[in-house]
């Protein structure tokens, strides 16, 4: 039977990146690898597929493959994002994600898109697709329909022209995560983009949730890192006093420094800090 669900620690093989999406496969090999990553579980895109079937939706995306007129696929876009957003969930599909919240017993919970096409080496798609943070169980399957709706938002038309991605071949996993309540948390380069430097790391950090971060809504502090011996060479502080300690910075560094040598490739990612502990959200490419 082809599986609708799959928790982090089922998620082993390379075959299991098509069905649960580059992000929440690339959080499964970093939690085998032994790093902390928070509790999570993944809508699987055979659900997104049974969805599609449920809801006669696949000769939508069938009109995508075939269509090359820009405003007439705009058209199409919003349509399938409307009919997304008013499906109906099959029975089974929602039985089933009942059964896997109330085994984890999430008291909050975050939702985020895991494409198949998703923080690839060429298109990381970041800040493309939604992601939806503190959602109580009541909002969870609205949830999940508006992360499969974000496959057709606006803004992902233009760039999935641009980076020639077929758009009709993208399927949309849905990553549901425990939601920990961050004191830290921001985003770490594991190459100095603005100075070209592969030898310095960045790390940015907010008190609070690193989305803000993420989504430009806070300023944070800078850390710059020297990679080969973890030394502190810069920084700039929002406040008077630092985020991050000292400690806090040798240990993301280092964390960083394994991603990267795990994936050989420069990494964008996402942390937090909880009770001393690092938890990592994701890491992807760098693709700027």
């Amino acid at each position: 039977m082809k599986p609708l669900i799959l928790s982090l620690n089922e998620i082993k093989t390379k075959e299991h990146e098509a069905i649960v999406g580059v992000k929440a496969f690339h959080l499964a090999q970093l939690l085998h690898q032994g790093l902390s990553i928070p509790q999570a579980f993944v809508v699987t895109t055979y659900a997104f597929d049974l969805f599609f079937e449920k809801n006669n939706l696949f000769y939508l995306l069938e009109r995508i493959s075939t269509e090359d007129n820009r405003r007439i696929l705009a058209e199409i876009y919003l349509e399938l994002r409307r009919k997304i957003k008013k499906g109906v969930m099959p029975s089974l599909l929602e039985k089933e994600i009942e059964r896997e919240i109330n085994k984890k017993r999430f008291p909050f919970i975050a939702v985020r898109s895991s494409a198949t096409a998703e923080d690839l080496a060429c298109a990381s798609f970041a800040g493309q697709f939604e992601s939806y943070l503190n959602i109580p169980r009541a909002r969870l399957f609205d949830s999940i329909k508006t992360c499969w709706a974000s496959l057709c938002e606006d803004r992902v038309l233009p760039y999935t022209l641009y980076h020639k991605i077929p758009m009709h071949r993208i399927k949309m996993a849905v990553l549901v995560q425990e939601m920990i309540k961050a004191e830290k948390g921001g985003v770490i380069f594991t190459k100095d983009i603005l100075r070209d430097n592969e030898r310095v790391m960045v790390i940015e950090a907010v008190n609070g949730l690193g989305e803000k971060v993420v989504s430009g809504t806070s300023e944070p502090d800078r850390y710059l890192v020297e990679k080969q011996d973890l030394k502190i060479i810069g920084q700039k502080l929002k406040g008077k006093k630092a985020v991050l300690s000292h400690e806090e910075i040798f240990s993301l560094a280092s964390l960083s420094l394994q991603v990267e040598n795990f994936y050989h490739s420069f990494q964008d990612i996402e942390w937090l800090i909880k009770n001393g502990k690092v938890f990592l959200l994701q890491a992807r490419p760098i693709t700027t």
